[in-house]
């Protein structure tokens, strides 16, 4: 439950304001959309969403009072990343959210919106960008089944020909594995 002491009007529309640039970080932040869609954490979203919830009761408990500094984010976010989602984010990206959400809270409690509206702004247009990839997925999906289905005549044709038999996607060998689990537990993810 997302406890909110009394503010001013002042301090409500800044808060208003951080509310909406993290949640907008967030909802670009690549990790946590890989992490979604990829994790074998069945409850992905409820721990990205308990963890930004966390993070503005966080912002909002503490950071009226005392400053909420970058390292802390970053302890923060790593640990909910490798701990809860199993994910071990090595591309500094970390550091840039950490860094992000603290300079626009910093922002929102001095009026200024300008970097909640630029992230706004790039959300917007990435999820834009997004559909437009799922949508070019999507067609071309329909496309290749019908490739696939030449490419297989063509196949037979080619193993009629030779004396040596084609490998098979129903083959072993053939199989694409998605996940690889390493000696020390981490996870790789491949494509679906």
């Amino acid at each position: 439950i997302f406890f909110r002491p009394l503010m001013s009007a002042s301090l409500e529309q800044g808060w208003a304001g951080f509310k909406a640039g993290v949640e907008a970080i967030f909802s670009t932040w690549t990790a946590l959309r890989l992490a979604a869609e990829y994790s074998d954490v069945s409850s992905a979203d409820q721990v990205i969403q308990t963890a930004l919830l966390d993070v503005l009761n966080w912002f909002q408990e503490e950071g009226l009072q005392n400053e909420i500094f970058k390292d802390e984010m970053e302890d923060f976010l790593f640990e909910v990343l490798a701990e809860e989602l199993h994910m071990d984010v090595q591309d500094g990206s970390i550091a840039e959210v950490s860094e992000m959400t603290c300079r626009m809270f910093k922002e929102c409690m001095q009026g200024n919106f300008t970097t909640v509206q630029q992230v706004q702004n790039y959300a917007a247009n990435c999820n834009v960008e997004i559909q437009k990839c799922h949508e070019e997925v999507q067609t071309l999906s329909e496309g290749t089944a019908g490739d696939a289905m030449n490419d297989d005549e063509d196949m037979q044709d080619a193993q009629d020909t030779t004396s040596s038999p084609a490998p098979s996607a129903s083959q072993p060998g053939r199989q694409k594995k998605l996940r690889q689990i390493d000696a020390d537990g981490w996870e790789t993810v491949g494509r679906k």
